[in-house]
């Protein structure tokens, strides 16, 4: 049985008219934005009644927002950053790296607009939900991702497709 679920998303670029679809589609009790919200962070709060939480992305120059949050999560603590500073269009392992010295054993990352959901072998869980309004990668469509919590505070992950 879910005890809750997160929206995670990112890349929004000022634009949430798919963002809108996610949340009514996915119902959250919590959205987490990867950022490159672009101003909006006042109007995305207002879309739902839940608590959400925003990184700044590369796009974000007024914003002061933190570029790094980190949340406990069910048994879970997770890691939020757009990605940028940790060079992810080239690889994980400074990103990886980072959230181990965080003590972090779940990192939500935006920046590439290209979904990705990996589980390491030392059982870290790297999601980037790709972009809500702006992706990119072989067949581009509007992504982001569920985090489901269980009764026994346990995470499951998906990456959904509008």
């Amino acid at each position: 049985m879910t005890k809750q679920r997160i929206l995670v998303v990112s890349d929004s670029h000022g634009n949430t008219t798919y963002l809108q679809q996610a949340i009514k589609k996915v119902q959250p009790d919590m959205m987490i934005h990867c950022g490159d919200v672009e101003g909006q962070e006042s109007y995305i709060s207002g879309l739902f009644s839940g608590p959400t939480h925003f990184v700044r992305g590369n796009c974000d120059h007024y914003s002061e927002k933190d570029e790094k949050l980190c949340l406990t999560v069910g048994n879970h603590k997770v890691m939020i950053t757009h990605g940028h500073h940790y060079g992810v269009g080239f690889g994980l392992e400074r990103l990886e790296y980072a959230a181990e010295e965080m003590g972090a054993d779940v990192v939500l990352y935006g920046h590439t607009h290209v979904p990705v959901l990996i589980k390491e072998s030392d059982g870290m869980v790297v999601m980037n939900p790709g972009s809500i309004s702006l992706p990119r990668g072989e067949k581009p469509r509007p992504s982001y991702g569920v985090i489901m919590v269980d009764e026994e505070d346990e995470l499951s992950y998906s990456i959904c497709y509008l």
